[in-house]
């Protein structure tokens, strides 16, 4: 099992929100024995390039993922292989710039990059 699941919103990137807390692009899920627990929201820019504010200065960075492998058959995506191609079947896509917010405790920041899996892991011993 995934330790965590971002849950995308595909109409709120469509509709160019900038982080909104009405309307977050994503959602980042624990999977857990118990079932989703909530970690905290994703905000998306609409289009590539693009970066949103800083409102935390350097706190608040924006980040992109370059070489993500996508297939037009559903919702699954992956890294690409150590030889730097995608499975058959996907293609090579760079995703819109994002800002994690956490609403549990993150040793490495409420706007981290990422949540770390061995946190999602004690989460679910609990």
């Amino acid at each position: 099992m995934t330790p965590s699941t971002h849950w995308m919103n595909e109409r709120y990137v469509q509709a160019g929100y900038v982080m909104d807390p009405q309307h977050p692009q994503g959602l980042v899920y624990a999977n857990t024995r118990q079932g989703p627990m909530l970690l905290g929201a994703m905000f998306q820019m609409k289009k590539i390039g693009e970066f949103g504010p800083d409102p935390g200065g350097p706190l608040t960075a924006w980040h992109q993922h370059e070489n993500i492998c996508f297939t037009p058959f559903g919702f699954e995506f992956s890294l690409m292989t150590p030889t730097g191609t995608c499975p058959v079947g996907a293609f090579d896509i760079t995703a819109p710039a994002m800002l994690h917010v956490w609403i549990v405790d993150n040793p490495a920041g409420p706007f981290a990059v990422d949540f770390d899996e061995q946190l999602v892991r004690k989460i679910d011993q609990r």
